[in-house]
């Protein structure tokens, strides 16, 4: 996926004050997989796939579509003596991030649509986390 559109992404989410207070804190969107390092509640977005698609005119112009599934997971420790900690507390973060994703919008992204959603616990660690999966276009100019 191109950088640029992926950083616009985890800047979009990053830098709203609300879901930060549903995080608590800053800087809890990452890009990549869940880690030791990694401070729970947070959200990781990751590349599922990518397909791209030549613009008639191409050899002129040297425009593409590219497709891509991303996921977007949200988490939270069940174990944490504070902060979200419940079933309702994930969704409500889930929901919000889907909000933002779909009224606000990514620059020079389009045709946002969820194509997944799941609840997956993980009892030894005490998270919890909604995976969703999101589909979305964008142009490539080469």
């Amino acid at each position: 996926m191109n950088v640029d559109v992926m950083d616009a992404l985890r800047n979009l989410l990053n830098d709203n004050a609300t879901l930060q207070g549903y995080l608590g804190g800053t800087d809890r969107v990452v890009i990549g997989w869940i880690n030791a390092d990694t401070v729970v509640p947070c959200i990781t977005i990751w590349e599922a796939g990518e397909s791209s698609t030549l613009r008639p005119g191409y050899n002129v112009f040297k425009h593409r579509d590219n497709a891509t599934d991303i996921h977007i997971d949200t988490w939270i420790n069940r174990n944490a003596s504070s902060g979200p900690t419940t079933s309702r507390d994930l969704n409500v973060i889930a929901d919000y991030a889907e909000w933002l994703l779909f009224t606000t919008g990514v620059t020079g992204t389009r045709s946002w649509r969820r194509t997944s959603s799941n609840e997956l616990e993980d009892n030894s660690s005490g998270y919890f986390h909604k995976a969703r999966t999101y589909s979305f276009e964008y142009k490539v100019s080469d």
